[in-house]
Parts: structure tokens; C-alpha cells; sequence
């Protein structure tokens, strides 16, 4: 007998892998049964990231006759990998952790690498992937809060989700723009940062907002999915903001604001952050 697999590796790298079909035999008398393991083996070949369907087929000798042949009821899905000779985060993996806001690849959060699949599909440069994420994420999401959402309270990436509007769109603000952007790149293995700007805008009154930005292998670059923009800092002077302060929220921690229930996916915007001051950076000022 002749097992033959197509298959694609769960986690490969910026070196990615190919559809490739690999094929294992073993001799197996009539009526008998054994168990067959098939290893995925890496090709010199480069392909893109998002999703790689596998199947298995068996096949016969001596006619190499196809008796049975199946999808598997999960793709395997290509993103970056992050040792040192491909994407590696350059915080030592603080921009690619999971947290109370970002769940993936497992469990409960197999549904948002699935859909960061979906988004960052068939493109080959970290660059790439986050730029057709942020426009896919402002293409799913509707700029609306208030009814679904306490505004003191940022959405994770599963809440975000498993919520949405009448007509289907995923519900939020800027913040949970830049959660659901965030948890796709990271996903995929490009490492991502949430800010928190606090601005003047062009009628004069202090705001906030939230914008990720983005590690392409050799710089950050600005992602703002609630605008559309994406590696263009200057749009927030160009649309006459001014007195732009940042903070670089991390490791969300849903325990940290003893006023607000744990495990509910809601977190304070603030308080179940870990926050450090960036100040005025000069690429948005």
C-alpha cells in the first residue's frame, strides 16, 4: 500500500513551503490494518502565506490504483516563521504574544488564524501580509460602539468576532480596529504593537486613538485600519492633527482593573494594559 499526502505545514517561514505531495510505502496483507504516519517535509520552493488545504489519498499496487482519497476537515494554514534567520520580533517576542486580547493559533482562537489566513492570503512579504490585513479589517469592521460596547472597555479579538452588526460587520472603534488588525499579524508571525494616541484634532479638542504598527523585518511601519491607512504616518498632520503622544499598550491582562469582570472579553482600555509612555514620535509629529 502507498499512502500519498498533500499537505502543508502549520508554521513555516519567510523560507516557505509549497504544496508538496509526499509519498510513504509500506507492504500490508489483505485484510489487515496499520497505522501509516506521513511527515510533512519542507521544500526548497517558495509559496505565500494563507490557508494550504491538506488531503490523503491511498493508492494500490500494483496498478498504483486511487482507493480512497479525502480532505481533511482542516487546512493547514502558512504563516512567518520567527527564528532568528527568518522574522524574528526584535522585543524578543513580546510583539507576537498571545494575552487576554489576542488569542490564537489554538483552542478557542483557531477561528482567528483561519480568518487572518483569509486575510493575508497569497501575499509573500511581512509588508505585504500586514498592508492587505489592515485593508481587510477595515473592510469587515463598522465604526460603531456605543449600544454593544461600554466605551471604557476595549473588545478582544474572539469578542470582536463573535460579534457583529444586522448586516454582518464585525462591531467597534479604533481600538478594536487596531485589536482585530493586530491579533491577524500576529497570527501569521508578524510581530504588531497597539498605540494609544492622545492628539488634538482639527477642531481643536483633545481625543484619542488607537493605530497598530507593524514589523516588516526591517522597521515599523505605521498600520491604522480605522482610517485605511497603512505606511502613511504623516495623515494624521495632513488631516490638521497636532500634539501627538503615544503609549504602547501590552500585555493585556483582563485581572489587572479589579472594577470590570474578568474572562468577558471586555477589557479597560487603560487599566488591563501594561503601558509605556513613547511621548511625541517624530515620523507622526
Amino acid at each position: 500500500m502507498v499512502s500519498q499526502l498533500q499537505a502543508e505545514k502549520f508554521s513555516s517561514g519567510q523560507q516557505k513551503m509549497a504544496m508538496v505531495t509526499t509519498k510513504h510505502s509500506v507492504m500490508l496483507a489483505s485484510g489487515s490494518n496499520m497505522t501509516v504516519t506521513v511527515p510533512f517535509q519542507p521544500t526548497s520552493t517558495q509559496s505565500s502565506i494563507g490557508i494550504k488545504p491538506i488531503a490523503l489519498e491511498v493508492r494500490v499496487d500494483p496498478d498504483d490504483t486511487s482507493t480512497h482519497f479525502v480532505w481533511m476537515p482542516y487546512d493547514g494554514i502558512e504563516k512567518y516563521n520567527n527564528d532568528a534567520n527568518h522574522l524574528p520580533d526584535p522585543d524578543n517576542g513580546v510583539n507576537l504574544n498571545t494575552s487576554d486580547i489576542y488569542h490564537f493559533p489554538f483552542n478557542e482562537g483557531y477561528n482567528i488564524i483561519l480568518e487572518a489566513a483569509v486575510a493575508g492570503d497569497n501575499s509573500t512579504t511581512p509588508y505585504d501580509t500586514a498592508n492587505q490585513i489592515t485593508d481587510y479589517v477595515h473592510n469587515v469592521m463598522h465604526f460603531y460602539k456605543e449600544h454593544f460596547i461600554n466605551k471604557s472597555y476595549t473588545a478582544s479579538d474572539i469578542w470582536i468576532t463573535n460579534n457583529t452588526n444586522a448586516s454582518g460587520y464585525y462591531i467597534g472603534v479604533c481600538d478594536e480596529y487596531a485589536i482585530l488588525s493586530n491579533a491577524f499579524n500576529r497570527a501569521l508571525g508578524v510581530p504588531s504593537k497597539q498605540y494609544y494616541m492622545n492628539m488634538t484634532n482639527s477642531s481643536g479638542i483633545q481625543t484619542a486613538h488607537e493605530i497598530a504598527e507593524v514589523w516588516d523585518g526591517q522597521e515599523w511601519i505605521h498600520s491604522d485600519p480605522a482610517w485605511n491607512s497603512f505606511d502613511n504616518p504623516d495623515i494624521y498632520v495632513s488631516r490638521n492633527c497636532s500634539n501627538m503622544y503615544f503609549w504602547n499598550m501590552k500585555n493585556a491582562d483582563d485581572s489587572l482593573d479589579a472594577g470590570d469582570p474578568t474572562g468577558d472579553g471586555l477589557l479597560h482600555f487603560w487599566l488591563d494594559f501594561e503601558r509605556e509612555y513613547l511621548g511625541m514620535l517624530d515620523k507622526y509629529n
